[in-house]
């Protein structure tokens, strides 16, 4: 393998980790705080692009502005799923797994109705071709994994700087020591949804421009998001960021040696490998 190739696997890699690192924060998030296991999660990502493709694509918004919009509505959206769907079932893991999963199939079988099963496009919002270390690589993807790195960055601080961030943490640490602090644990439930559902809608959009936008694309990210979660602990974020890269990185070497299917079959195996090992994953469980 020449250098130029490792580079553009490594680069590939890094892309699909980030991509994968947005969506499986959200799913961390979600259960960290709220003790729940979102299976809807993926069809939040699909709603995301939708929504990015017929506010740039068909009513003429700038992309970025787009993006924003999705990010915003989809946020608000989380906000709506909380208070009317999961709060009658909080921290009921088995009853709110069944709600989400309920969720899953309304929202799929709805954007089918809505949006059709044709696939779509979002055209891309920049174009030409950047070289980097030798590796030419399109300035789409650049920019997909520049902004990925923002939002990451962004929420990191985000929890660790602010006083709404290190709420959000106290929770997910021990709700009842939270609760008698005068933590509302409520409204960062709600808070903890909307970013959440935020994130899966940024990905989503941001990955329009590289793949099809259709009402099924968001199973597989939520299968890898599943597997991330796992993998780095549940409820951990710094579990989830090394996962997530770990699992870029597989998907983009694997398929280029072989093909996608084997990728996702090597996915799963390194999760079991490692649980073999660390039965609580790679950073170990968020002790509640």
């Amino acid at each position: 393998m020449s250098s130029t190739t490792l580079y553009y696997l490594i680069l590939n890699g890094l892309t699909v980790g980030l991509i994968y690192m947005l969506v499986a924060l959200g799913l961390t998030l979600i259960f960290g705080i709220m003790d729940t296991l979102n299976f809807a999660h993926g069809e939040v990502y699909m709603l995301g692009a939708f929504s990015t493709y017929y506010f740039s694509y068909v009513y003429g918004f700038n992309y970025f502005i787009a993006v924003l919009f999705s990010i915003v509505l989809i946020g608000l959206f989380g906000i709506v799923i909380d208070r009317l769907l999961l709060k009658p079932v909080k921290r009921e893991l088995l009853p709110s797994a069944i709600v989400t999963l309920g969720l899953l199939m309304l929202l799929q079988s709805s954007a089918l109705i809505c949006f059709g099963a044709d696939e779509k496009a979002i055209p891309s919002p920049i174009s030409g071709i950047v070289t980097f270390m030798g590796v030419r690589i399109s300035a789409t993807r650049l920019m997909v994994s520049l902004v990925c790195i923002g939002l990451v960055v962004i929420l990191l601080l985000f929890i660790k700087f602010t006083k709404t961030g290190q709420s959000m943490l106290a929770v997910a640490q021990d709700r009842e020591i939270a609760v008698s602090l005068g933590i509302n644990t409520d409204r960062t439930s709600s808070l903890c949804m909307a970013i959440g559902c935020a994130l899966a809608a940024a990905a989503g959009s941001l990955m329009g421009p590289l793949l099809s936008v259709h009402p099924y694309m968001g199973m597989s990210p939520l299968l890898k998001s599943f597997i991330i979660v796992v993998l780095g602990g549940l409820g951990s974020i710094p579990g989830t960021v090394i996962a997530a890269l770990i699992l870029g990185f597989v998907d983009s070497f694997v398929t280029f040696f072989y093909d996608a299917s084997m990728a996702s079959i090597l996915g799963f195996a390194t999760v079991i490998l490692i649980l073999l090992v660390r039965p609580s994953g790679l950073m170990g469980n968020v002790q509640k």
